[in-house]
């Protein structure tokens, strides 16, 4: 039932909805127990009717449930019940129209048998409940229809324990059929829609729902507490389906990779008992980036292929990430080598971290100078003394014989790993 008939249903009963209305702007509290602050309640009360005539029934709300703290009298009740039933009509929120039920039951149960608001309550219940109930349902649909991936798998969860497991094998359906789930979301789907499944009643196809959980996971237990219905199903499908025939593949790990060429993975289907892949994939990104691109091998299985363009616009030094899939019709991972938290590195050549910088020496400067004898007038000392009398020469041959013994050529450098 859309809104618009809910606003019909109410329409039907807009006599008696006017005369509450009209209490609500006149009615007292009844008579109070003694001791009670009955002022403070009367005014809470008395704001709470003029917050209703303006339209504020978010502040009606808080103001009558201020009032009815202190004066427990059930007329309080079926005003807060009013308040949240037109605060649904302006915010649409399920929560408040739950309220508002709930406050016209405590009403009934509360109110005496000739109670003046008691034949309002009595009609607004029911036109309430259908309401709630299909709105629900159509709020239940619109999530269902967008079910996908781990947060499909939680609402199935919450479904299922809601005692819906019809409305949970759709949202598993569709979590199953959808493009480009993980292993772990794969894993999750046929697992609980086995599980879905017993409680239907369709054992023949949990059976073979628990077969490609162990083809995808042939480690996979059943929880504590499943009942004898599953736990006879899951041993079927273990007879059926040893888990030494669990889905695999293999690939032949690359050394290194190099800027003038793509990087190609040969990779092998081992085992797939169940026939569920169709294709392999290479998952990869430049490390410790967010998303991965992936690269499907083709028909033949063979290799799977990091493009030469993503290679060479790898800086040197810089590591590629990656990891290798069997995928299903859908494009989905059944299951990996590596994984998004453990993919598998490789780095660039470039300088790595570690290494250090090694002088080399100048064969100019380390070979052999011959050295002729000479005269003692031609030694440097003897000139070097007389000199020491001439003020001003002795700096300029000292300055001579600095540059004169000074290298011409610096060292040469050389890199080499420690």
């Amino acid at each position: 039932m859309s809104f618009s008939t809910y606003r019909n249903g109410i329409a039907a009963l807009a006599l008696l909805v006017g005369m509450s209305a009209a209490r609500a702007q006149t009615a007292k509290p009844e008579a109070a127990p003694a001791g009670t602050n009955v002022s403070s309640a009367q005014q809470a009360y008395n704001d709470g009717t003029e917050a209703y005539r303006a339209g504020k029934f978010d502040e009606a709300v808080h103001k009558f449930e201020e009032a009815y703290r202190v004066l427990k009298f059930p007329n309080m009740l079926f005003e807060i019940a009013q308040s949240y039933r037109r605060l649904y009509e302006t915010s649409k929120d399920l929560e408040h129209l739950r309220k508002s039920l709930d406050l016209y039951r405590s009403y009934l149960n509360q109110a005496s048998a000739t109670a003046s608001q008691r034949p309002v309550a009595l009609q607004f219940i029911p036109v309430l409940e259908k309401t709630l109930n299909d709105a629900s349902a159509e709020r239940r649909e619109e999530l269902v229809a967008k079910a996908t991936g781990k947060d499909g798998i939680f609402l199935a969860d919450q479904l299922l324990v809601d005692g819906s497991p019809k409305d949970a094998l759709l949202v598993l359906n569709r979590v199953l059929s959808a493009h480009r789930n993980s292993r772990d979301v794969m894993l999750a789907g046929y697992s609980k829609r086995a599980l879905v499944l017993i409680k239907l009643g369709q054992r023949a196809a949990a059976v073979e729902d628990f077969k490609r959980t162990r083809a995808i996971d042939s480690k996979f237990v059943l929880p504590q507490n499943a009942d004898a219905a599953t736990v006879g199903a899951f041993e079927t499908a273990k007879r059926a389906f040893p888990a030494t025939e669990h889905l695999s593949i293999s690939i032949i790990p690359p050394r290194g990779i190099e800027a003038e060429h793509p990087l190609i993975i040969p990779v092998k289907v081992d085992a797939d008992p169940l026939h569920m892949v169709t294709d392999c994939a290479v998952f990869y990104r430049k490390a410790a980036h967010d998303s991965f691109m992936f690269a499907k091998s083709g028909p033949e299985h063979t290799t799977v292929t990091v493009p030469q363009s993503f290679i060479a616009a790898l800086g040197p030094g810089e590591s590629l990430e990656f990891y290798v899939s069997a995928l299903d019709q859908n494009d989905s991972e059944l299951t990996s080598i590596g994984s998004p938290q453990e993919p598998i590195l490789l780095s660039m050549p470039g300088l790595p971290t570690g290494l250090s910088l090694t002088p080399t020496p100048n064969p100019a400067l380390t070979a052999p100078i011959a050295v002729s004898p000479k005269r003692w007038y031609k030694k440097w000392w003897v000139w070097t003394l007389i000199g020491v009398a001439v003020a001003g020469a002795a700096t300029g041959i000292g300055v001579g014989v600095y540059y004169a013994e000074k290298p011409s050529n610096p060292p040469a450098f050389s890199v080499t790993a420690q």
